[in-house]
């Protein structure tokens, strides 16, 4: 049986071990450096990111308040009244110079109570699901006129969805006040309803003539020709004059009471062929 040893002098050995253990720990040392370098390269790096990206947020944000606020100063210069509603909540965002005349403080106040002056919820005409698409996308404008019994006033209204400064889509509304016109309308609509009574009434036949064709007949005219209403207003002016000839100078366009005759004699033909005569009046008369 054999045995090998092998012997090396003490201070060797240790001088050996410690010369290992050095060079592991410079290795070590040199990883943590490389690590913290590295650390320290990374941390610089983000902290340059972030800074510049802080900035341009900062200067994004700016410029979109910037121009956020001059929408909100033309739209405080326009004459009609304007206001932004949260479309779920119907919380009111905005109200321009010009519906705060009108109504008062209106920011941070329900619409369809400070506006309509309702209690017991949405109006039944609001139209905040039309300015939407399927994908709740601003879907356009929708237009309308309105009578509102707050301040007693006729609205034409403009409404669309748009995106607001916070990213939400809200209602924007622009009504201007047609209260005047409307006004005439309704005037004007009971003049002819006046009109429309007197004439059906009447016992002498009544045409008015407007470039060239038919657009009002009475009942009486109607029963001295023989035709019906429905039939005569579908004549034109050559039509007209087959069944009733002006005779004597009588014209029956162009005509000026100043200058030309403005009655006479007329022959009418009725539609079971019986000749008529009666005396014609005319008056050129503006229907604008």
């Amino acid at each position: 049986m054999w045995s090998i040893g092998v012997w090396a002098p003490k201070d060797d050995a240790r001088q050996l071990i410690r010369s290992t253990y050095i060079k592991q720990m410079v290795l070590v040392g040199l990883l943590i450096l490389i690590v913290l370098l590295g650390s320290s390269y990374t941390i610089a790096v983000f902290s340059r990111i972030s800074k510049y990206l802080k900035d341009e947020v900062e200067a994004k944000t700016g410029e979109l308040r910037e121009s956020h606020e001059r929408f909100l100063t033309v739209l405080d210069s326009l004459d009609a009244a304007v206001y932004v509603a949260d479309m779920d909540t119907y919380e009111i965002l905005f109200g321009n110079k010009y519906l705060r005349s009108l109504f008062g403080e209106v920011v941070g106040k329900t619409c369809w109570q400070v506006l309509q002056s309702r209690e017991s919820g949405p109006c039944e005409f609001c139209n905040n699901k039309k300015l939407l698409t399927a994908k709740g996308e601003p879907a356009g404008v929708q237009a309308r006129e309105h009578y509102n019994p707050v301040g007693g006033l006729w609205f034409e209204i403009r409404d669309r969805a748009i995106r607001w400064v916070d990213g939400r889509t809200v209602r924007l509304e622009i009504a201007m006040d047609i209260t005047e016109r409307k006004q005439v309308e309704i005037k004007l609509k009971e003049s002819e309803e006046k009109f429309r009574i007197l004439s059906e009434q009447a016992l002498l036949g009544i045409v008015i003539l407007q470039n060239g064709s038919i657009i009002y007949i009475n009942e009486a005219f109607s029963q001295i020709t023989e035709y019906s209403v429905t039939e005569i207003l579908k004549w034109k002016l050559p039509e007209f004059v087959e069944v009733v000839s002006p005779e004597n100078g009588l014209k029956w366009m162009n005509h000026d009471s100043t200058k030309s005759k403005n009655h006479g004699l007329c022959r009418i033909i009725t539609k079971s062929g019986v000749k008529k005569y009666a005396e014609g009046y005319l008056k050129t008369v503006s229907l604008n």
